[in-house]
């Protein structure tokens, strides 16, 4: 599906926790396999492509890149009040020599899916890198986000506490001042993401 810039957001519903059947083949095996073949030695998360991403059950960059474009385009018409979140999951690949690639791989993949259920119906969630979600929380203000970053975050531990894994999240959020335009919100969620990166639940 191609998004268009009016179209109705899509429900993010929670789905099944395991990996998409496009991760259990024979061919894709071996990627994440410790004990087979060179590809063992690559990055445990797959970066994101295209529109959508089957892993996470998220919208992909290219998804991204086509709502800011309009998103652009609204807020200089309207004015109306929206919040960039940047959220990173950290640590999921770390515990590979222990658990072995593909259970690091399925974890990340359960607690992404778990980030994407939280998600309002009207907003939007996109894997922009292997372990960043960007967000676009439409009507929404600094106030506002903060109430949904704190339930988010709420959530998230629990279901870090049921893996039993060392994680970590890390977010960022702005909002454009009156008058500004998305790219310095974005700018600023950026800086708070960089200082919370080690933030821990």
């Amino acid at each position: 599906m191609t998004p268009g810039i009016d179209a109705e957001p899509v429900v993010n519903e929670p789905s099944d926790p395991g990996l998409p059947a496009s991760y259990d083949d024979e061919s894709t095996a071996s990627a994440f396999d410790p004990q087979i073949g060179s590809e063992s030695d690559g990055p445990i998360l797959p970066e994101p492509a295209g529109w959508s991403d089957t892993l996470t059950g998220a919208e992909g960059p290219k998804y991204w890149d086509r709502l800011l474009s309009g998103e652009k385009a609204r807020l200089r018409r309207y004015g109306r009040p929206v919040t960039i979140v940047l959220l990173e999951l950290v640590g999921c690949e770390d515990g590979a020599m222990w658990i072995g690639r593909e259970a690091a791989l399925q974890t990340f993949a359960r607690l992404s899916r778990t980030l994407v259920g939280l998600i309002r119906s009207s907003d939007h969630i996109a894997r922009i890198s292997p372990n960043r979600f960007a967000l676009l929380l439409v009507e929404t203000d600094e106030l506002q986000a903060l109430n949904f970053i704190d339930r988010v975050l709420r959530n998230m531990q629990e279901a870090i506490t049921r893996e039993g894994r060392e994680i970590h999240v890390g977010v960022g959020w702005a909002s454009p001042a009156a008058g500004d335009r998305l790219a310095g919100a974005i700018a600023l969620a950026e800086e708070r993401l960089a200082t919370d990166f080690f933030h821990t639940l």
